[in-house]
């Protein structure tokens, strides 16, 4: 059986701590190996490249439409009106105003939740200082965190696709986020997630003296790079991917750093850390399992593809044919409005003016040399119909729709029309005009939870335990390890997904506020989450001071309410001070039935033993039942008296002894609620004690006749 190590144990091969200490293994390749990497890298870019083709042009073609870029027209004449409908630009503005907001909170961003039990509460103390911890961090610490979200936000629902890059900066000692701009991420779009994908690729670029800043410090290997402008940036390919160093037929997860210029391989680093390799150690190898491969990418999707491929879908696509429309349209209204405006047509022979174009101010009048007569049959204007009434129906049918996909209906962007409604309908209306955006941010959220997720792991491997320490402001040093271990913790973004923008927090406030007039809640507590869905500050000042009246009223309340808990005890006290001296008179009671039960059994048993010492053999014939017999028949019954008394409890005991008191219904050495019926018991025994007076035994119980025997067993 394979034997794997744990942890915290290095691989038996130095070749795993060479590499994964390594700042650049480029110099340690052989000969030619840095160039067949290199080679591989650019040859599996572009193929990766050629597969996102159909996206890069829906995503260019998306950002041209949201940015509203112009080119001068030729049709239907020499700069005729480019009008630009701002449909996927408006769209755009409306998720980053609602999604911005409720990601990026005025107090905490991240929180992290306490699954499973917690009965002392301590998970629930390191999951409040890891929010707090991890709060600060995409707030302040990380400076780039906020403003790249923001960013994030308005170019994801246009491309819908945005990639960001996470990883700890040794040279800042902290966390680093980088958005990566459209198209720059590369994958093939045939997988279905990162994890799935052998390979993914980023495009950076980089100025000259960034590069030699990189070559100085041993990030890169030096080489030669063409001569050009030093103010163009050259650009570079980071490649995550796999290859088979060590030649154990195992391709191990390395970044390769190639230059796209030269082609030259100037950077390879081992994507892995020690602890990530897991070996099977048999009798005659080690042989390398697996080895996790780093993670550093957040993929955020505003739609899933409608092909199934890896780059989701954005308003530039659903958006696109209903946007080129409008404008279409627009600029058709506009120009034929514009000619009718101008107006225009033919002028005859007859009609005679000096030449050139012929243009009035207002209030002015010309000299001709025709008649009036002669002008207006000389003027042939020309008839243009004006906008079409249609084509304006129709181009306000074609932007509803568009409002409807990207939800900026009237309501969403705070105008009602003037509609009196309930909030339960605005409510409603809300929800339904939020469909696609409320879907939408629910995919952000979970890749939000992704990386913060990631932001953890990264504390948990390379913070400082200084930087911790005095964070929380302790004297005792913290472990981060220990302190971000995420066993039993969910972390994710503090906000709700299903309450995104305030007006729908504002909603159900106002909806909370009509169930309080309606007597159904509480007011002063529905009032607190109306002044919390509006962001009111120092809401506890707002409360209203009760008047005098009012607070004597309160304070008697408070001291009715205390009169009542303290009577209320009492009275519980009593009640169990009475209950424990019934139980001890009940105890007493029942000790005395068992010691009647028993002195009955040993006296009947003596009594009976020496009658049946007195019978002769024609006795014993005519009861027909041996001696020995109906002695243990009396046995059995008094053990059976003794179960039943020690197993129950005593129930209606009055009568059951000449000298016992009535004893209620208190339990008795056991559990049995209906209780032991002892009159029934002794009265097997002796028909005399139970309560009816003497009379002679139970001679069918002994099993012989009244007559010959049963004066010998009477008492």
């Amino acid at each position: 059986m394979a034997e794997t190590y744990d942890d915290e144990e290095a691989p038996p091969e130095d070749f795993f701590g060479y590499v994964t200490g390594a700042l650049n293994l480029v110099d340690d390749l052989g000969d030619g190996q840095a160039g067949e990497i290199a080679n591989e890298v650019i040859s599996d870019f572009d193929a990766d490249k050629a597969s996102m083709k159909d996206w890069l042009d829906r995503m260019e073609r998306g950002l041209e439409l949201a940015k509203l870029d112009k080119e001068e027209k030729s049709y239907p004449w020499s700069k005729a009106s480019n009008i630009k409908y701002p449909l996927v630009t408006s769209a755009a503005l409306q998720f980053n105003a609602r999604a911005y907001p409720a990601i990026v909170p005025a107090d905490r961003p991240v929180k992290v939740a306490v699954q499973g039990d917690d009965p002392e509460g301590q998970k629930a103390d390191r999951a409040e200082r890891m929010s707090a911890h991890m709060s600060w961090q995409v707030s302040s610490q990380i400076e780039e965190w906020e403003e790249l979200t923001d960013r994030m936000l308005m170019v994801l629902p246009v491309v819908g696709t945005v990639v960001r890059k996470m990883w700890w900066d040794a040279s800042l000692d902290r966390a680093c986020v980088r958005m990566i701009e459209p198209g720059d991420f590369v994958v093939s779009d045939k997988v279905k997630s990162l994890a799935d994908a052998p390979r993914m690729s980023e495009v950076f670029r980089l100025h000259r003296h960034e590069i030699v800043e990189r070559e100085r410090s041993g990030v890169f290997t030096e080489c030669e790079y063409p001569e050009q402008d030093h103010d163009a940036p050259l650009e570079f390919i980071e490649q995550h991917r796999r290859i088979d160093l060590d030649e154990d037929g195992y391709a191990e997860p390395y970044i390769a750093v190639v230059c796209r210029e030269t082609g030259e391989l100037v950077r390879l680093v081992a994507d892995f850390d020690i602890e990530d390799v897991e070996i099977d150690l048999t009798d005659d190898e080690e042989r390398v399992r697996s080895i996790t491969r780093g993670d550093y990418y957040t993929v955020f999707h505003f739609l899933p593809s409608v092909d199934g491929g890896f780059f989701g879908t954005g308003l530039g696509l659903l958006l696109g044919d209903i946007s080129d429309a409008v404008n279409t349209m627009l600029n058709m209204i506009t120009d034929a409005g514009h000619m009718q405006s101008l107006g225009g047509g033919f002028l005859g022979r007859e009609f005679r003016m000096r030449g050139g174009d012929v243009r009035f101010r207002p209030g002015e009048w010309k000299m001709t040399q025709a008649g009036g007569q002669d002008m207006r049959n000389a003027i042939v204007p020309l008839d243009v119909p004006g906008p079409s009434p249609v084509l304006f129906q129709v181009l306000g049918l074609l932007i509803e729709a568009g409002r409807e996909i990207a939800s900026v209906k009237d309501i969403m962007t705070g105008d009602s029309g003037n509609r009196q409604q309930t909030a339960t309908t605005t409510l409603a209306l809300i929800e339904q005009g939020m469909m696609v955006f409320s879907a939408a941010y629910k995919r952000v959220f979970r890749a939000l939870k992704r990386e913060f997720t990631m932001l953890a792991k990264l504390n948990s491997r390379y913070l400082n335990p200084a930087d911790l320490q005095r964070f929380h402001d302790v004297q005792e040093q913290v472990d981060p390890r220990a302190e971000y271990d995420l066993s039993g913790y969910d972390v994710g973004p503090v906000a709700d997904p299903r309450a995104v923008t305030k007006m729908q927090e504002m909603a159900r406030a106002q909806l909370l506020m009509e169930l309080a007039q309606a007597g159904m809640v509480d007011q002063a507590a529905a009032a607190r989450r109306v002044l919390e869905a509006a962001s009111i500050e120092e809401r506890e000042e707002l409360a209203p001071e009760p008047t005098p009246e009012q607070a004597q009223m309160q304070q008697m309340q408070m001291q009715e309410e205390m009169a009542a808990r303290r009577i209320a005890l009492e009275t519980a006290d009593a009640e169990h001070l009475l209950k424990r001296a019934e139980l001890a008179m009940k105890r007493v009671e029942i000790e005395k039935v068992i010691a009647e039960v028993e002195k009955t059994v040993a006296e009947t048993e003596a009594e009976r033993a020496g009658a049946i010492k007195d019978l002769t053999d024609a006795d014993v014939a005519a009861a027909g039942v041996p001696l020995v017999e109906q002695l243990e028949r009396l046995r059995r019954i008094r053990e059976e008296i003794r179960r039943e008394v020690d197993r129950g409890s005593v129930g209606g005991v009055a009568g059951a002894s000449r000298d016992a008191a009535p004893a209620g219904n208190a339990p008795a050495r056991g559990g049995n609620p209906q209780g032991v019926d002892v009159e029934r018991l002794l009265e097997r025994v002796d028909p005399g004690m139970g309560g009816g007076g003497g009379g002679t035994p139970d001679a069918a119980l002994m099993g012989v006749d009244a007559g010959p025997v049963g004066g010998g067993f009477g008492r």
